[in-house]
């Protein structure tokens, strides 16, 4: 028969620290009740803390939650009755008791040390939680509510909003859901992708493309090399032009041209003059005549005419009035004989005017004679001496012009010969023969048009040449047997940019889906297309794989989020029955003497007796105190399977009147009876005064008191 032994309770059996705080060194070897008293500011804090951090996991993430103040220290604490029988070390850097408890596969809560330390006068379960305990601390210490929080709080929360059909998850755009919806439109970038490589690879016609390139690059090259044969002609005729034109140099053109001008000028000039000289040399035998006769014509008129009678006018005037009078009284036939009495009257006295004139003694045949000739010579009536003298004066001056115009002439004589023979040699230079002067224009203005033509067809044949834009060192004298044909060129040249033009979108698609490829893959962009493709299709495979997962776990986190919610209710029956328990019930009775029975409300903590029920909260804070003790210890109890363990309370009794504090020391040396080992630390005289007196009844070897300082 097997027998089972009672597992040891857990103890401390030795504490030894340094440089803890104000403390430099201190050691204990510990018993039952263990008081330690210390002023302020002497350490005592700091050995709370050492205890802690040697003991439990205390570090941010831990789940008591602790604030510490970072102390320092070093040291150890020595522990019995732990799983394996043998005394167990344990310093701020080992192994700690969580740790041991699951190692060993005790079910111990994971904010254990919250029952098991009270720290800085409070005997409360859970910091900043008014009445010191809440349905969450007291479901991780009855029931797998914490459990299920902490499964239910590693689901994201747009994983719990998420909505899931048979073709879609929607939900929150953020987290899984988000990265859901990243990966599936990262399969169907891939996809688009796949497709167009295959387009970019098949699109276009590659081959018969560069075959229609290599055709046109063919005709292209014999076009411009009969370009330049054709610009070498070209050339040939630009410098035969150039020799042709510089033997009819336009400088010696333009003279000849102005030359002739000028002697047709000239020589029009000399006409007119020559003919006015011949006209003035007529009247300078009128002038010498002229001159002759003057003398001679005032000889024969040296005796003045008298003039006739005034007796016929005055016959003729009053014959006149005489027709007038009748004209007014109407005697017509009267007026007729006045009026040919003054015709007859006026006749006869212009011809007695006439005799005077011509009568005289100076009047003769060579007076008549010199009339006569003068009107031949004049064309007019010689009628007295100074028309005779005025007419000599002006022959005279005209005598004077004559002679300056024989001068002019005879310079524009000279001037026509030297131009005729200029023309003469220009022309034999120009044409190589004499040219008739009638000629002259015609042949000037035809070498002129001939050097003009030679001009005009080397400018073009130039144009032409600039318009190939072939250099020198390029001309081709070799006929290619090609004729050049600008259109032609011009049409092959674009034919050729439009097949390179779609030769190039295709590359260029093809080279942007290989960028996007590589860009998706991380590949290089330089490697081959069918490295690319498989390294997409690997990504594909990858990324299907990841978006599967995600959509897994979002499914799966659902599916327990909605487990965990049903299972809501069963936990907090859980809860119930640790609060209703015999190790929570009995010891509730044991320190308060009053309540027997315990239970939660929602969320609020309600205590019973056997006649009325309160409100946690409403409990004085003595009363509190004892609840939160006797709380402390029945979980304990009950997490230990019954067996008692160590209690570390620090000044827990400091703020409880002073009967109320007997009470609690009495409750604290009864769980020491029933087993527990307490580390009281105080800085309170009357504290340490009520644990000496009531520690008596333990005897000296289950009570220890130490001072620090």
């Amino acid at each position: 028969m097997v027998v089972r032994t009672k597992p040891m309770p857990i103890r401390i059996t030795e504490i030894n620290a340094k440089n803890v705080g104000p403390i430099r060194e201190f050691s204990l070897k510990c018993a039952d009740l263990n008081l330690i008293y210390g002023r302020n500011e002497q350490g005592k804090t700091g050995l709370v803390e050492f205890m802690l951090k040697c003991l439990f996991k205390t570090g941010p993430r831990s789940a008591g939650k602790w604030e510490l103040r970072g102390l320092g220290g070093n040291g150890k604490i020595t522990v019995t009755g732990l799983p394996g029988g043998e005394p167990r070390t344990f310093s701020t850097s080992k192994e700690k008791l969580d740790d041991i408890w699951a190692e060993s596969g005790r079910e111990m809560p994971e904010n254990i040390s919250r029952l098991l330390v009270a720290r800085g006068a409070d005997l409360a379960l859970a910091d900043r939680h008014p009445g010191g305990a809440t349905k969450t601390i007291l479901s991780k210490l009855l029931s797998n509510e914490d459990v299920l929080s902490s499964i239910q709080d590693g689901i994201a929360k747009n994983i719990v909003k998420a909505e899931i059909t048979a073709e879609e998850i929607t939900g929150p755009a953020r987290g899984e859901v988000q990265a859901y919806h990243d990966r599936r439109e990262q399969v169907e970038r891939i996809d688009d992708l796949f497709r167009e490589a295959v387009e970019a690879r098949s699109a276009g016609g590659g081959e018969q493309l560069r075959a229609r390139e290599q055709e046109l690059s063919e005709a292209i090259d014999a076009q411009e090399r009969a370009k330049r044969h054709h610009a070498a002609v070209l050339q040939a005729e630009v410098d035969s032009l150039d020799e042709r034109t510089r033997g009819l140099p336009d400088e010696e053109i333009n003279r000849l041209r102005h030359a002739i001008e000028s002697h047709i000028e000239k020589h029009a000039t000399l006409t007119h003059k020559t003919a006015d000289l011949e006209s003035m040399s007529r009247d300078r035998t009128n002038y010498e005549w002229l001159r002759h006769c003057r003398d001679r014509y005032s000889d024969y008129v040296q005796v003045t005419p008298k003039p006739p009678g005034p007796s016929w006018l005055l016959v003729s005037v009053a014959a006149c009035a005489a027709v007038i009078a009748c004209i007014l009284l109407e005697w017509t036939l009267v007026s007729l004989v006045p009026f040919g009495i003054a015709m007859i009257t006026g006749w006869l006295h212009m011809c007695a005017i006439r005799r005077s004139v011509t009568s005289g003694v100076g009047e003769g045949k060579e007076l008549e004679k010199i009339r006569a000739e003068y009107k031949n010579r004049f064309g007019e009536e010689l009628t007295n001496e100074p028309q005779l003298r005025q007419r000599l004066d002006s022959l005279a001056e005209e005598q004077g012009r004559a002679t300056e115009l024989e001068g002019s002439v005879k310079v524009l004589q000279d001037e026509c010969t030297t131009l005729e023979a200029r023309i003469t040699q220009a022309f034999q230079q120009l044409l190589g023969k004499p040219v008739p002067s009638e000629l002259w224009a015609d042949e000037s203005t035809q070498l002129k048009r001939n050097r003009d033509d030679l001009e005009e067809q080397r400018n073009s044949a130039a144009e032409q040449l600039a318009r190939l834009n072939v250099s020198p060192d390029q001309l081709l004298e070799e006929d290619p047997g090609v004729e050049f044909d600008s259109g032609e060129l011009e049409r092959l040249s674009k034919d050729i940019a439009v097949v390179k033009a779609r030769l190039g979108h295709d590359e260029q698609r093809l080279a942007d889906v290989k960028e996007a490829i590589a860009r998706e893959t991380g590949s290089s962009p330089s490697a081959s297309f069918e490295t690319l493709l498989q390294d997409l299709t690997e990504k594909q495979e990858q990324t299907v794989n990841t978006c599967r997962a995600v959509a897994a776990e979002i499914i799966a986190g659902k599916v327990v989020h909605d487990v965990i919610e049903e299972s809501r209710e069963e936990e907090d029956r859980s809860i119930q029955e640790g609060l209703a328990c015999d190790a929570v019930t009995k010891t509730l009775r044991a320190v308060t003497g009053t309540y027997n029975e315990i239970g939660i409300d929602g969320d609020t903590l309600r205590v019973s007796s056997p006649s009325s029920d309160y409100d946690f909260a409403d409990l004085s804070t003595g009363t509190q105190e004892q609840v939160m003790l006797a709380l402390r210890m029945g979980f304990a109890l009950r997490i230990s399977g019954g067996d008692p363990m160590f209690l570390i309370l620090d000044d827990a009794f400091q703020h409880s009147d002073w009967q109320r504090r007997e009470e609690l020391v009495d409750q604290a040396i009864s769980l020491v009876e029933q087993g527990w080992q307490i580390f009281y630390l105080t800085m309170d005289d009357h504290l340490r005064e009520l644990f000496r007196t009531k520690s008596a009844t333990l005897g000296p070897t289950r009570f220890t008191e130490t001072s620090l300082g």
